[in-house]
This record gives C-alpha cells, sequence and structure tokens, in this order.
C-alpha cells in the first residue's frame, strides 16, 4: 500500500528553517530549566490567549508557552538572534485558586 503522506518541504530545502513542527510543544516546570537557541517568533496560541514562542535549537524547532513576562523579555529581540531562556520559578499567587507569574531571564549571546 502506498503512502499517501506528502514528502517534507525539508527534503527540497536543505538548511532551512521549518516554521512548523512535530514535537509536542515543551511545558516550564522546573526552575533552572533553561533553553538555548535561535530566536524565530512568538505566535498566538490556537486554543487559549496564550502565546506560543518558536525557537530553533541543536534538536530542531520547538514550541513553548510564551508567557507574559517571557513575551516582555523578548520584545526586541530580532528574528535569528541566538539567546538563552532561563525558567526562575513562579510568585505566589495573590488569590486563592490562581497560579503566579512565571519569572524568567533571558540573555542575547
Amino acid at each position: 500500500m502506498a503512502d499517501n503522506k506528502p514528502k517534507s518541504l525539508r527534503d527540497d530545502f536543505a538548511g532551512s528553517t521549518p516554521m512548523t513542527t512535530d514535537k509536542p510543544m515543551l511545558k516550564w516546570d522546573k526552575p533552572g530549566q533553561r533553553l538555548r537557541g535561535k530566536f524565530i517568533r512568538v505566535k498566538e496560541g490556537s486554543l487559549s490567549n496564550q502565546h506560543i514562542l518558536m525557537l530553533e535549537t541543536a534538536d530542531g524547532v520547538i514550541q513553548v508557552s510564551c508567557p507574559v513576562r517571557l513575551q516582555d523579555a523578548l520584545d526586541g529581540i530580532r528574528a535569528g538572534a541566538e539567546i538563552v531562556i532561563q525558567y526562575d520559578g513562579q510568585d505566589k499567587p495573590k488569590k486563592e485558586g490562581q497560579q503566579g507569574m512565571r519569572n524568567f531571564q533571558v540573555v542575547q549571546l
């Protein structure tokens, strides 16, 4: 039986940067967690008002949630810039039943 799946654009455009990924979205769940790669863009999420960061790492393009404070820290970073992001954990929530704000550090290399 023939495979009806279309061939990948990556096959025709070697060295290009894919703008989609089949990898699961990463989560910020461990303080001290770091990501390093080339900044692609921040896009709006499809299921919520949450934004999604796209980053090209040594393992390929990844997507990770982009909370407000991370989005603010990335403001002004140009596409293609090499960056390192560190997740520093969450503030205590102001009200019971809510989540605290997530804290990040971002450096451009």
